[in-house]
């Protein structure tokens, strides 16, 4: 009687990509839903003893909003579902996205910055595929800067005239912490299939600086 079996068909690519994205924003989530919920809570104890009650309400109602942001970042970033699509700004995805990426990447000695024009962007894109790119990019970042790195990550939106939105990525090491000059040009090896599955590019403007190309949909808003 012959025992042997074949072995577990492997998963497909899609499976494994989702489940490191998942992993990488999983501590940046449960950061956020932790701080909201104490928030909501401290609210909620003095809500009943105090005279000031609508400046409780509003900070319950901002809390429970920006966990249903995070827990938003999350669904796109994990996999793909029957929802139809969601369009959103840019700038608004970006700063969400930011809000929850940050906690993992400071875990590897690097800072998450915005430049301030980022947060104004009105293009509309296809939200899944933003988030999507932008954590893959992000993750592979983390993966590859060594444990003693220390130094800013700065992420750079602007509209592309007809061609989507742009993501400029600029990795800058602090003073006296030597410059990781390979970790860009690994990160972008390392994110080329989720990328390309997604149809956004990436150029490598610098040996410490990249360009996400990521297409629009709709018109701004």
């Amino acid at each position: 009687m012959n025992l042997e079996t074949s072995p577990p068909p492997a998963p497909p690519p899609s499976q494994f990509a989702d489940a490191l994205l998942l992993d990488f924003v999983a501590p940046g989530l449960l950061h956020s839903l932790g701080n909201q919920l104490f928030a909501i809570q401290g609210s909620a104890h003095v809500l009943g003893a105090s005279k000031q009650t609508g400046r409780f309400r509003e900070t319950i109602l901002e809390a429970c909003g920006k966990a249903e942001h995070a827990l938003e970042v999350l669904r796109h970033a994990g996999p793909a579902t029957a929802d139809p699509p969601r369009v959103e700004q840019a700038g608004i995805l970006l700063v969400r996205l930011a809000d929850v990426c940050r906690v993992p990447l400071r875990e590897r000695g690097v800072r998450l910055e915005l430049a301030h024009s980022s947060k104004d962007s009105p293009r509309r894109v296809d939200a899944r595929t933003f988030v999507r790119a932008l954590c893959e990019i992000l993750r592979c970042v983390a993966l590859e800067v060594p444990a003693c790195y220390a130094g800013e990550l700065r992420l750079d939106l602007s509209d592309q005239r007809g061609a989507g939105v742009a993501v400029d990525l600029a990795l800058r090491a602090d003073p006296g912490c030597l410059p990781f000059r390979i970790g860009m040009t690994a990160a972008r090896a390392g994110s080329a299939g989720v990328l390309d599955s997604l149809a956004v590019g990436v150029d490598e403007l610098a040996v410490d600086c990249l360009r996400l190309r990521i297409p629009a949909t709709g018109a701004t808003a």
